[in-house]
């Protein structure tokens, strides 16, 4: 499916005209491209989780569970250093967790890649360099 740009001139009685060499066409389509690929922009300020962030919906079940007794997580948003925290002081009881829960500790942890990631390295190696984040810088 191609797109086609048509502008409407008014000059020297020319109607309608297709740019179709025109420099104005690869910079719509990457301009479409950009939208479409971006999704949902999601910026972390301040050091604050998302609100219903997954790993705040992790540590409520974790807290459901009896593993966070003293945790005061019903405040949203969870300050990233509170969820670091808990994060933490859940691993000295991941023997206690069930299979999945410590593959989603793992992960957000940091320790274990997000899925997709090793495809994605193998073919961009540049990409998700880290494991987790789609871009990342070290240094």
């Amino acid at each position: 499916m191609s797109i086609v740009v048509v502008l409407s001139c008014q000059v020297a009685g020319s109607s309608i005209r297709r740019l179709s060499g025109s420099p104005v066409r690869p910079f719509l389509i990457g301009l479409l491209l950009a939208l479409v690929l971006a999704g949902p922009a999601r910026a972390q300020q301040d050091g604050l989780l998302q609100i219903n962030d997954p790993v705040h919906r992790f540590l409520l079940r974790q807290q459901a569970a009896g593993r966070l007794p003293e945790a005061f997580l019903s405040h949203a948003p969870l300050s990233a250093y509170e969820a670091r925290r808990y994060l933490d002081s859940l691993v000295v009881l991941a023997d206690d967790l069930p299979p999945l829960e410590r593959i989603l500790l793992a992960r957000f942890r940091g320790e274990q890649p997000g899925p997709g990631a090793a495809w994605m390295q193998k073919r961009l190696p540049f990409l998700y360099a880290n494991g987790t984040d789609f871009l990342s810088v070290a240094g």
